[in-house]
C-alpha cells in the first residue's frame, strides 16, 4: 500500500533534511519514495513559479503575491491526483499562505484559502517540526547561502513566532499533525522517529490483510 505523509515546518526546523533521510531509510529497507516540495503535483506549476518569484523581488504587495499562491494552489487542486508512489510531501503552499496572511491580516487571502482547505488532499500520518529561535540561528550560521524566508528570524524574530504558533494551529486543526521539536535531536534521531512510525503503520495494513 503506497503511504502520503506530511512533513511540514517553517524555514530552520530541520524539514528538508529530516525528510531527506527518511527517504534514505526507507531506501535501505528497500521501498523507494519521492518527495514533493510544497506543490501537490509531480509536474512544474508555473504558478507557484511566478508566485515565489514575486516573492523573493520584495516589488509586489502582499495581496498580489497571495492572490497568485492562491491561484497556484486552486491549480495544484485542480490537477490533483493521488500518489502512485510512496510520497513525502515537504511543506505545503496552503499552510504556509495561511500563516503568514492571517498574521498580516489579509483577509482576502486568508478567506480564499480557508475556502480551499476542505479540498486539500489528507495524509496518513502528518507531521510538524520546529525548534527553538538559538537552534535556527546555530543552523542559519551554518548555511552557505540563505533565502529572503530564512533571514526573517533574524530581521523579525516576533512574526516569526507569530506565524509559527499559526501555522502549528491550522496544521493541527487541517491535518491533525503532530508536533516535533527538533532542537534537542540529531537529523537522524527525528528521522527515526517518524520512519519507526511509518513502519508500524505499514505492518499494522498488512497484518489486516493476512
Amino acid at each position: 500500500m503506497r503511504r502520503y505523509i506530511h512533513i511540514e515546518g517553517l524555514d530552520l526546523s530541520g524539514k528538508t533534511s529530516v525528510t531527506n533521510e527518511i527517504v534514505n531509510m526507507r531506501l535501505d529497507e528497500g521501498e523507494e519514495w519521492v518527495v514533493r516540495h510544497r506543490t501537490l503535483s509531480d509536474e512544474r506549476n508555473e504558478l507557484q513559479y511566478i508566485a515565489d518569484k514575486m516573492c523573493g523581488q520584495r516589488k509586489h504587495s502582499e495581496l498580489e503575491v497571495g492572490l497568485t499562491y492562491v491561484a497556484a494552489l486552486r491549480f495544484d487542486l485542480d490537477n490533483f491526483k493521488y500518489p502512485e508512489v510512496n510520497t513525502i510531501q515537504e511543506s505545503t503552499v496552503l499552510l504556509r499562505s495561511l500563516a503568514y496572511h492571517a498574521i498580516r491580516g489579509n483577509s482576502k487571502v486568508v478567506a480564499e484559502l480557508e475556502d480551499m482547505a476542505a479540498l486539500h488532499p489528507k495524509f496518513e500520518q502528518s507531521y510538524l517540526l520546529t525548534a527553538r529561535p538559538e537552534i535556527r540561528l546555530a543552523r542559519l550560521a551554518t548555511r552557505a547561502s540563505n533565502s529572503h524566508n530564512d533571514l526573517l528570524i533574524v530581521r523579525d524574530p516576533k512574526r516569526f513566532a507569530r506565524i509559527e504558533d499559526k501555522i502549528e494551529e491550522y496544521s493541527q486543526e487541517l491535518f491533525g499533525s503532530e508536533i516535533i521539536d527538533t532542537s534537542d535531536m540529531s537529523i537522524q534521531e527525528a528521522a527515526e522517529y517518524i520512519n519507526g512510525n511509518i513502519t508500524t503503520e505499514r505492518r499494522g495494513d498488512e497484518a489486516k490483510a493476512s
